[in-house]
């Protein structure tokens, strides 16, 4: 991950990693490889795959020359079947959904989120790029993670912030405030209020 976030930096581009089963990692046998930590770390992009439950096998499709099946083609793979439910089996929110930030105002320099602990820790530490009072970075908090809400301290070292959230959605927007500065440190963390 390092290498190819360097090579990002060095080429003055994006780097997505994708189709990396990076959240399924525990039925592998080492079951030590979330990437997803990893990427964090280098501030790296990623998306998982196979969410998709779709498929539908029919007599003979085993044997058929065709990719496709009764309903929809397994040539690329497919996720854990819904047996019937209107919404994905609770695993695919506990294992693949992450407290991100998807829109930062400036230069990240660090992110960081703990799935494993209980209080779902979250920092964000940015230098600020903008000092547009309607132009927010923004966090996405999955509700369900957070109890009872989140607990948001954001400072700046030169300057202030201010922090919109209702409690409740799924949205926490940092905002330039009085004598933020371009190139200020901004530091954001959260915490859930209570635990599950």
């Amino acid at each position: 991950m390092k290498a190819h976030a360097e090579s990002a930096r060095r080429l003055g581009t994006a780097s997505m990693l994708t189709e990396t089963e990076a959240l399924w990692a525990h039925s592998y046998p080492h079951k030590k490889a979330n990437v997803t930590d990893v990427c964090d770390a280098n501030l790296q992009g990623w998306c998982d795959w196979e969410w998709k439950s779709f498929v539908r096998e029919g007599p003979g499709d085993k044997n058929s020359p065709s990719q496709y099946y009764e309903w929809g083609a397994p040539k690329t793979g497919h996720g854990v079947n819904w047996n019937g439910i209107d919404k994905p089996p609770s695993y695919y929110f506990e294992k693949m959904t992450r407290t991100y930030a998807p829109r930062v105002m400036g230069s990240l320099v660090k992110m960081f989120f703990n799935a494993s602990d209980e209080k779902a820790p979250f920092e964000l530490v940015y230098e600020a790029g903008s000092l547009r009072s309607d132009a927010a970075s923004e966090i996405f908090v999955w509700p369900d993670r957070y109890p009872g809400g989140a607990i948001v301290n954001a400072s700046a070292d030169v300057g202030m912030v201010r922090v919109e959230y209702d409690g409740s959605s799924s949205w926490v927007r940092i905002f330039p405030s009085t004598g933020l500065k371009v190139g200020s440190r901004v530091t954001v963390s959260i915490l859930a209020a209570s635990s599950k």
